[in-house]
């Protein structure tokens, strides 16, 4: 059934953004090739394309990590973030960090049974702080810990390394099997966090009560005061600049200089206290400005910038402008609040404007207002191709920022760095290894909080551990990426703002290639996950928790160069008249292989669009009106979930992963031993268990 779509008068369009918008009991898959990482068997294959090194300094080690090629020795073991429910990031990489990057494929249906594309990157780095251990060696919790033989990286205590991954094809019973290698991923970084700011550390000391400009500023004692002498200095490599906690600031801290790879300039508080505030005047658009400037850490600062009228404002901007490549800034432990900015759309109709949202502002300047931005400017005759590599983005707090919460954009202009009309595209050039891990991100309080994540123009990136809560637009959206995976998130309660026509929780949007989104917690938003892969992309969609969202679980609205894989979800609905997987028109004419899924729904509104390039194969269907015609296995009965539907919110400590046991399955569910193999399918379920014990289980859990 494929239902006419239902859209307010006001509504750009009906498209999915604003108008422009089988193995014996106990056998183990063999996807993780004995606790290698993915990224690492990807390239001990000799699958991997492109490989690059992303020498960097992350946390808790020696400088350090490679992207793309092989790793001797890896950790099978994987840490979780404190609060977030023990949820393993599985298949963490202790020492040398990998990422495979090979081409993605797509399953075809050939004669003698049914076949499917499957598979993607699987793996995540362990978390900032946390213990890791490995094979053959482990680290201790903290900035200390062992060394890591046969790696790059030796004395620390977590690395952060690259999620890769496979796609591969689903066996069936006396079926062919079919699926290309793909990945989706980030090549992470190594190395140690630069200590911060002590009473006895070299540097500069900035103190706004008992402070003076006259002083030297090299101690605590003999502090400056003002952000104007702050903006004066040139700093050099091994630099810090070090805020009083308590202080306050306003105007635009705008440090100069830059760093090296073995010294990064360092801005920190120093003393106890409530974080150091940083408050952008009348006249700023940015309170922490950075130019052309690499190198730089930021940690435990209050950045705001509230203004009495929407404008062109940001919280952190980072700007490029015909500079290269600009390595390694990193943004830790920061609250980032109460930003103003305004709300520009791509495309759609002039005639909805309204104060402080305006439609057909074009790529370039749509969408880069917000929290922490990302962009990249041109004013040269002859443009120098320009892009960020090594950023990491993690343990912060991001509230009521408009347009968005944590945007990345890429020039489009002339030059088209950052909109590709083909994945051979040579003028694409994208951001590189990016990692936005454990931010809690919040747009309660804005009617003009968008996205939470806005990620554009980006190669290489990981998403995770990341709590995104009434956002928009989309909690989290890809556009123009490649090989980025999206895991172990939550995201909940987004709705439409600022005329949008979006309201998501993920969003794999136009150009997204070898997209992975495993692990994450789907709940209570307009649409759960969009797959709105306009001119081309490939995304694998697996081991997801998809609870209560209001209008479709999951929505197919793709062209028809694109695919998509989803398996092993598990779709649950008990509060809302919705639709379950729904798309209409040319957008189902693309590729949809649903697999050992398990649906589930107490309405009787529970669509499952069939027709086009959708196929159902091996899923569960249970309640009223749930089925989709053509599966060629279907199983129709009661999965006996534990006790589904009690999820609850995730907050500041981390998603609510604690609360989702009840989707796992009883004792002699139907669900148990009856799905189909999917190889190089992760490794592991939602829940961190290993896959497979005896044969595939159906939804997001694996009985052990």
């Amino acid at each position: 059934m494929t239902p006419t779509p239902v859209r307010k008068a006001s509504e750009p369009s009906p498209r999915c953004r604003e108008a422009d918008a089988l193995g014996s009991k106990g056998r183990r898959a063999s996807g993780l090739f004995g606790g290698l990482s993915v990224g690492a068997v990807l390239c001990a294959l000799s699958a991997c394309s492109s490989p690059s090194t992303a020498n960097g300094q992350g946390q808790g080690g020696t400088p350090g990590g490679t992207a793309g090629g092989t790793t001797s020795s890896v950790a099978g073991g994987s840490t979780a973030r404190a609060g977030s429910g023990a949820v393993p990031a599985g298949g963490a990489a202790s020492g040398a960090s990998s990422a495979g990057a090979p081409n993605a494929g797509v399953g075809t249906q050939g004669s003698g049974g049914a076949s499917l594309a499957a598979g993607g990157g699987g793996g995540a780095a362990t978390n900032n702080g946390g213990a890791s251990a490995g094979n053959p060696s482990t680290g201790t919790a903290g900035l200390t810990g062992g060394a890591t033989s046969g790696g790059a990286t030796t004395g620390g205590a977590t690395n952060r390394g690259g999620a890769g991954g496979t796609s591969g094809g689903l066996t069936s019973a006396g079926g062919a099997t079919a699926g290309g290698a793909s990945t989706g991923g980030s090549a992470g970084t190594g190395g140690t966090q630069s200590s911060g700011c002590s009473s006895t550390a070299a540097g500069f000391y900035i103190d706004s009560t008992a402070g003076n400009d006259a002083n030297d500023g090299q101690t605590p004692a003999t502090a400056w005061k003002t952000l104007t002498k702050v903006n004066s200095t040139t700093l050099q490599p091994g630099g810090r600049l070090c805020f009083r906690a308590g202080g306050s600031w306003t105007g635009q801290l705008k440090p100069l200089g830059s760093g090296s790879s073995t010294a990064p300039i360092v801005i920190d508080q120093f003393g106890t206290g409530a974080k150091p505030q940083i408050a952008a005047g009348s006249s700023d658009l940015n309170a922490l400005s950075l130019v052309n400037q690499s190198y730089i850490e930021i940690n435990n600062l209050d950045i705001k910038n509230q203004k009495s009228a929407l404008g062109d404002y940001r919280g952190i901007s980072v700007l490029g402008r015909d500079a290269g490549t600009l390595n390694h800034i990193y943004v830790r432990n920061c609250t980032v609040h109460d930003v103003t900015g305004e709300v520009n759309w791509i495309g759609g109709d002039s005639a909805d404007n309204a104060t402080g949202v305006t439609f057909q502002t074009g790529w370039d300047a749509s969408k880069r207002t917000g929290g922490i931005v990302f962009e990249v400017q041109s004013s040269a005759t002859t443009p120098i191709k320009t892009k960020f590599n090594d950023i990491v983005i993690e343990n912060n707090v991001v509230r009521d920022c408009s347009f968005g919460g944590i945007i990345f954009k890429q020039l489009d202009g002339s030059v088209h760095w950052g909109v590709r009309s083909s994945t051979a595209d040579a003028n694409f050039t994208p951001h590189t290894n990016v990692t936005l891990r454990n931010n809690y991100i919040n747009q309660h309080n804005t009617s003009y909080g968008c996205n939470g994540v806005y990620l554009t123009g980006v190669q290489t990136g990981l998403i995770e551990g990341n709590v995104v809560a009434e956002a928009g637009t989309s909690a989290i959206e890809l556009y123009n990426t490649d090989q980025i995976t999206v895991q172990h998130n939550e995201t909940y309660g987004t709705v439409r703002k600022a005329s949008g026509a979006d309201y998501n929780g993920i969003d794999s949007d136009k150009a997204t290639t070898k997209s992975v989104i495993q692990y994450n917690y789907i709940h209570d938003n307009g649409d759960g996950i969009l797959l709105c892969q306009f001119s081309f992309g490939d995304s694998i969609v697996r081991y997801n928790i998809i609870q209560n969202n209001s209008r479709y679980q999951i929505y197919l609205h793709s062209d028809s160069k694109a695919s998509s894989v989803i398996y092993n979800n598990t779709f649950y609905n008990d509060k809302y008249a919705s639709n379950i997987a729904y798309g209409y028109g040319d957008y189902i004419v693309a590729p949809y292989a649903f697999t050992n899924n398990i649906f589930v729904s107490t309405k009787t509104n529970a669509v499952l669009t069939t027709g086009g390039g959708i196929t159902y194969q091996n899923n569960l269907y249970f309640g009223a009106n749930v089925s989709a015609a053509g599966d060629s296995k279907p199983i129709s009965t009661d999965p006996r979930l534990v006790s589904p539907g009690q999820g609850a919110n995730g907050s500041e400590a981390g998603p609510a992963f604690t609360s989702l046991g009840g989707y796992k399955l009883s004792s002699g569910s139907p669900a148990i031993n009856a799905g189909v193999t999917v190889q190089n399918n992760g490794g592991q379920d939602f829940f961190g268990t290993k896959l497979y014990t005896g044969n595939a289980d159906l939804g997001a859990y694996e009985a052990p």
